[in-house]
């Protein structure tokens, strides 16, 4: 994968510099792929690379999402590792040790070479701090890939399991019965109103009787009225 993304900067690079490419053919198409490239990040490299070898600088169509896609993901979390770092610094994040090498001759081609690809493959300038007294904190940028999950993926997956618990509960709400809470000085007045309503309907049933029983001893007393002794 380096090396395929090493040639097609060494290539474009040529391509957009117009001391280089006299006859000025795929300068500015060139130009605007570097810059797409150093913008998109980490994750979406592969593919750009991908595409480049696939359209090449003929036809820049396939630029279009990834020219859209750097612009929503500026602030995207960077998934590698850069900085101003020593040579042991940064012969560690490779995997290498400075005191398994040569001081005076193959430490410092390692470093070279290492500062060379990273150059190539970031497209950024040389930059050093160099310490004449103490050469070992002398300090180089020096920008590397480390293993690392994008931020973003994370968050979408979050925001996705959020949404997802979200619908589960409202699904489960809406199975279950509602229950409509009231005021309780309404539910205490209607429940005297209630009561209330059933002691009238028992005194006027007392009454009723009352007066059937009045009706029979009136009529009682007529009768024995009019029987002689």
């Amino acid at each position: 994968m380096k090396a395929s993304i090493q040639r097609m900067l060494a290539f474009c690079k040529y391509r957009a510099d117009a001391k280089k490419n006299k006859s000025g053919q795929g300068l500015a198409e060139a130009q605007e792929v570097l810059e797409a490239y150093r913008k998109i990040g980490d994750s979406d490299r592969r593919g750009f690379i991908q595409a480049y070898q696939k359209f090449g600088l003929e036809d820049l169509k396939w630029m279009g999402s990834y020219t859209k896609k750097a612009i929503s993901s500026e602030n995207e979390v960077d998934t590698s590792l850069k900085g101003m770092m020593t040579m042991a610094r940064i012969f560690k994040l490779n995997g290498l040790h400075a005191s398994d090498y040569d001081p005076k001759k193959q430490q410092q081609q390692l470093l070279e070479g290492l500062l060379k690809e990273s150059e190539d493959f970031w497209g950024h300038s040389r930059s050093e701090q160099v310490n004449k007294n103490l050469p070992e904190l002398s300090r180089f940028f020096y920008r590397t890939l480390v293993e690392s999950k994008d931020e973003t993926e994370q968050k979408e997956e979050n925001l996705f399991e959020l949404s997802s618990e979200i619908s589960a509960k409202a699904l489960k709400n809406l199975n279950q019965p509602t229950i409509k809470l009231e005021n309780p000085e309404k539910m205490e007045l209607q429940q005297l109103a209630r009561t209330s309503s059933s002691a009238v309907k028992r005194l006027e049933g007392k009454q009723s009787e009352l007066s059937a029983l009045l009706i029979a001893m009136e009529a009682n007393e007529k009768v024995k009225a009019k029987v002689p002794e």
